[in-house]
């Protein structure tokens, strides 16, 4: 395999998603391809990938910006635009099977419906006073520490942290999962936030089947938007939002 090869099956395979010919998309697959987001999804079959790449309402198209190819290795690095339901930015990892195929693409991508390519390359833009959010703040009654950890530790699967121990006294929880973090603070005047709530980013599918199993009711987002999105509530009635990770960032555009 060549680069002018390489570079003659992304032609290909942009001019078929452009075309929302699904089927051509496919073809430049092998039949036992493995092409995966190692964070969302994975596919080993070829077949499997023709309802991935029906096109959606408004069509799609790819965009390849800076294209690696090691002959050695015989595999390629593509960096990436795709725009269909909503756009992205990312890079894969492509290697090339004896047919010209494409036998591994692995991809690593963001969601970036505000800013084309050429403007997030320039970088972050310049941020005002508050620069990111430190943790979420929740109330609830005395006592409630245990079912705190069973709905934020095991239903959700937060890590429970060790409280300051100049706050400890104060009873409460803290929990915090990766940049997320929640505090459960008690209040003795309690009550529950029915409407404020605190949204968090989950991959959906599986929470909703892992939330079922623990016995805690959804509630469905009737509000219209093309988000896939709905709420829980804590033990304490607080309003818990959960999005897609799909379609994080929805609400900064």
């Amino acid at each position: 395999m060549t680069r002018s090869l390489f570079l003659a099956v992304l032609k290909r395979a942009a001019d078929s998603w452009r075309a929302g010919d699904a089927a051509a998309a496919a073809d430049c697959f092998a039949e036992d391809v493995e092409y995966l987001d190692p964070y969302r999804y994975r596919f080993t079959r070829r077949a499997d990938l023709l309802p991935f790449f029906e096109p959606p309402t408004g069509g799609q198209h790819v965009v390849w910006h800076s294209i690696l190819w090691d002959d050695e290795a015989q595999t390629g690095v593509v960096e990436y635009t795709y725009e269909g339901d909503h756009r992205y930015h990312g890079a894969a990892i492509v290697r090339l099977d004896a047919d010209g195929r494409i036998a591994l693409w692995r991809e690593w991508q963001h969601q970036d419906d505000e800013l084309d390519w050429d403007s997030r390359l320039r970088g972050p833009r310049e941020s005002g006073v508050i620069t990111a959010i430190d943790h979420v703040q929740l109330s609830m009654p005395a006592g409630g520490e245990d079912a705190a950890r069973t709905f934020y530790a095991d239903a959700l699967g937060l890590d429970k942290i060790r409280k300051p121990r100049e706050l400890a006294w104060r009873g409460g929880a803290w929990f915090a999962s990766g940049t997320v973090a929640v505090h459960l603070g008690v209040d003795v005047d309690f009550r529950p936030a029915t409407r404020a709530h605190p949204a968090f980013v989950v991959d959906l599918s599986s929470l909703r089947v892992r939330l079922s199993d623990a016995g805690i009711t959804l509630e469905e987002d009737d509000s219209g938007l093309p988000v896939a999105r709905c709420y829980v509530r804590d033990p304490f009635g607080n309003r818990i939002e959960l999005v897609d990770m799909a379609d994080a960032g929805f609400s900064l555009s």
